[in-house]
């Protein structure tokens, strides 16, 4: 059923944030067709989302922004995310120690 599989959701290795948000979205209309978006917002697609990102490090960080919908939350990952790329970039970046013989 859809309320099982929006239970059981979570990011796939190929699938970006954004992509995942949607998909949440999706399955709770279609799980939760009567009940108002907003509520199903609360109830389902923030918590959803937050279980099913697969970098569990990233799913922290957002969590202690505490969001209040999903788009706070997609829009905190994404913040986050950026950050955490640029930053290993930049590591990347540095020149390596190399000691002459």
């Amino acid at each position: 059923s859809y309320k099982e599989e929006l239970q059981h959701r979570r990011q796939k290795s190929n699938e970006g944030l954004q992509e995942l948000s949607h998909e949440i979205e999706r399955l709770s209309a279609l799980a939760y067709p009567d009940m108002p978006p907003e509520q199903r917002d609360i109830l389902f697609n923030l918590p959803t989302f937050m279980n099913a990102m697969a970098d569990t490090d990233l799913a922290i960080d957002v969590r202690k922004q505490k969001p209040k919908t999903l788009r706070e939350a997609l829009d905190e990952a994404v913040r986050i995310e950026g950050w955490n790329k640029q930053k290993r970039e930049r590591e990347n970046a540095k020149p390596k120690n190399v000691r002459a013989v």
